[in-house]
């Protein structure tokens, strides 16, 4: 296997990037369309999505393959455009990367419940596959609610022989801390090379998060929250939490054992740009 993130890793925290689908709506990609049609339709506007992270300091891109599955794909009559479109995302987030930059394949869920868990990991796997052609560094798996799905996701993606880490989402409220164990031990169990959460619980909710997950755990931890719940304006969804807020939260979440720190929805570069500007370095 190899081992370019935890190389990385061991030499301190990382900064990972912020949200794709806000990102690109905000600078006009239609809320209408899949994010991940803008590797075919608006390259231009994914590489400056890309731009802005790199240059608030993120050492991690993910690339805008979140709902890359061919499940989801199927439901925009996408799915025979599947290893276009990630190969796509995998070399657009490269090629703005360049060599000080890790890129990371984005797996989100395949938003279906009626699949057998040998279904889900080898769609996963097949996934994973056209991302490392692509060129990514490793696996995100992310915004996971069902543990089952999540470690057939995290098999699905070992298959490609590179590590995965896992990100796990809590919109119904963090489990008791034994639930939380045996959750932690679930993930740890898939070989999974850092965890944590993402989206959801908020920035605020973070630190207490990561301070309960790291009594369970020693792998590296992530916290990727989401910029609060977004408020409608013109038909488009408008976060309300600063950088500056967000910057304090997610440093709380530092000193919480946390060193993959990002952001999910609503998080732009201004955030990112926060954070990196505060950053605890070891």
């Amino acid at each position: 296997m190899f081992s370019r993130l935890l190389k990385k890793l061991s030499e301190g925290p990382l900064l990972l990037d912020g949200g794709m689908a806000a990102a690109l709506s905000a600078r006009g990609f239609p809320q209408s369309r899949p994010p991940e049609l803008a590797c075919l339709e608006s390259p231009e506007l994914l590489k400056e999505v890309h731009t802005g992270f790199r240059d608030s300091g993120s050492d991690v891109f993910l690339t805008n393959s979140f709902g890359g599955n061919e499940f989801r794909l199927e439901k925009h009559s996408l799915g025979s455009n599947q290893e276009e479109i990630l190969l796509s995302s995998a070399r657009i987030a490269r090629e703005v990367a360049g060599s000080g930059v890790l890129v990371a394949g984005s797996m989100g869920p395949s938003g279906r419940e009626d699949l057998s868990l040998q279904v889900l990991e080898a769609a996963f796997a097949r996934q994973a596959e056209f991302l490392a052609k692509g060129g990514v560094d490793f696996f995100f798996i992310e915004t996971m609610q069902n543990p089952e799905e999540a470690a057939a996701a995290v098999r699905g993606a070992e298959r490609s022989g590179l590590e995965v880490c896992v990100s796990m989402c809590f919109p119904s409220g963090i489990p008791d801390d034994s639930l939380l164990a045996e959750l932690v031990q679930r993930m740890e169990d898939t070989g999974a090379v850092a965890m944590g959460a993402n989206c959801s619980p908020s920035s605020h909710g973070m630190p207490d998060l990561i301070s309960r997950v790291s009594r369970f755990s020693s792998l590296p931890l992530i916290a990727k929250p989401s910029a609060g719940l977004p408020l409608m304006e013109n038909g488009k969804p408008v976060y309300r939490l600063s950088p500056e807020d967000f910057a304090c939260d997610l440093l709380r979440a530092q000193d919480a054992g946390a060193s993959l720190l990002g952001g999910c929805c609503g998080v732009e570069a201004g955030h990112i740009a926060e954070l990196h500007r505060q950053w605890k370095h070891p």
